[in-house]
């Protein structure tokens, strides 16, 4: 009897594991984009410190991320187009961590030819507004999604120039600026975490303390309109691209 019993018991186990369906653990996807500044504006040791700020982050990314190096040109819409770089992190590991050798030498080698192109060919303009929608259309609703911004943090374009624009001439204006903006698009960046590195240039000594207080907060509350979790603003962009990395990378676990 208990032979029995034990037999029927086992038959259900096994009737109920065929018509289960097993979900394997997975790791997370992430993608984490950066959108660096290569306009004329910005010295050349400052451009070399955001590469170098990116290059050395690629670290924080693991198995199965992908990465994306959105330059930031005069004219998102014309000049970025065939410009934007994505690199995606095997998921199987290889030898001695191959995979991952390859992808920072990947990483390298885009950043090295922003790097002499700027140098040759800088921008003269920055329609940061525009890259950011670039941005925005690498991501998919519900992933996990990180992007960084190495920049002086100024749009120079003829339709909106921040060095100018009466509404980023003090905080309150930019503010209602940024909703203003951003109707239409309150989900855009839900969920997202957002890193702002400014970058020292040119411009950004042409402008008095209030007009860049007013350009952080249009910046901030920009992206918060647009649904983002977590908006940082640096203003020491790469030296500080590290913690914030780390801290969104433990926050995605």
């Amino acid at each position: 009897m208990r032979t029995i019993l034990f037999a029927t018991i086992a038959l259900l186990l096994a009737g109920s594991i065929i018509g289960a369906v097993i979900v394997w653990p997975t790791t997370p996807h992430v993608k984490d984009a950066f959108v660096i500044d290569e306009s004329k504006s910005v010295p050349d040791d400052a451009r070399a410190e955001a590469h170098t700020a990116v290059e050395t982050n690629v670290g924080q990314l693991k198995r199965g991320d992908e990465l994306i190096i959105i330059p930031l040109t005069g004219d998102a819409a014309i000049e970025a187009p065939g410009k934007v770089q994505r690199v995606r992190i095997s998921t199987s590991r290889k030898a001695y961590d191959a995979d991952l050798k390859q992808t920072r030498t990947a990483v390298r080698s885009i950043l090295d030819k922003l790097r002499e192109e700027s140098s040759i060919h800088p921008y003269l303009r920055t329609d940061l507004l525009g890259s950011i929608r670039l941005a925005e259309e690498e991501r998919r609703p519900g992933e996990n999604f990180m992007l960084a911004i190495i920049s002086d943090m100024i749009n120079d374009t003829p339709s909106i120039n921040f060095m100018n624009h009466p509404a980023l001439g003090r905080e309150e204006t930019a503010r209602t600026f940024a909703d203003e903006l951003m109707k239409g698009h309150q989900t855009a960046w839900e969920g997202a975490r957002i890193f702002l590195g400014q970058l020292r240039s040119n411009d950004l000594k042409k402008l008095g303390t209030e007009r860049r207080e007013a350009i952080r907060a249009f910046w901030i509350e920009y992206f918060r309109a647009g649904g983002a979790v977590d908006v940082v603003f640096a203003t020491d962009g790469p030296g500080q691209l590290a913690e914030f990395m780390g801290r969104a990378s433990s926050a995605k676990k």
